[in-house]
């Protein structure tokens, strides 16, 4: 977002609609008694999901906090999957029944976010309805 504020001089946070797509929150649970004993090689996937959750929280903290100030926070949009229970969420699962798991999550997501994804697809037809001046993306394509 900062990148967009940057390369378009003429653009405000008030002129920025977010959605944010989550990939679901992680429910491990971590035993530091089970931890203490183990080599370092041993923790270090626990190690970075703690720390990628760590940084995905307190970023989604701070961008509803920064439309919230300032008086928009109905331009931020956050969309999370709320159970991974079924999923195996390691990078390299990518097995056909993981992958059929994961249309089935995507499928529910939409469904349980219908009024969500309609008020999205709303906001986007009035600020390509309106005229009154135009947004960044089409300052940057005007140039092709």
């Amino acid at each position: 977002m900062l990148e967009v504020l940057k390369a378009f001089n003429s653009t405000q946070i008030n002129d920025v609609f977010m959605v944010s797509l989550g990939t679901g929150v992680s429910k491990t649970a971590y035993n530091y008694e089970h931890f203490k004993k183990k080599l370092a090689i041993q923790i270090g996937p626990a190690l970075v999901d703690i720390m990628t959750s760590a940084s995905s929280e307190s970023t989604e903290f701070f961008i509803q906090q920064l439309f919230r100030n300032n008086g928009k926070q109905q331009n931020y949009v956050r969309l999370e999957p709320a159970n991974l229970s079924s999923i195996n969420a390691s990078l390299d699962a990518a097995s056909p029944n993981n992958i059929q798991k994961l249309i089935s999550l995507s499928d529910k997501l939409i469904s349980e976010h219908e009024d969500t994804l309609d008020y999205i697809i709303e906001h986007l037809i009035k600020e390509k309805n309106q005229n009154k001046k135009k947004n960044p993306w089409s300052q940057l394509m005007d140039k092709f």
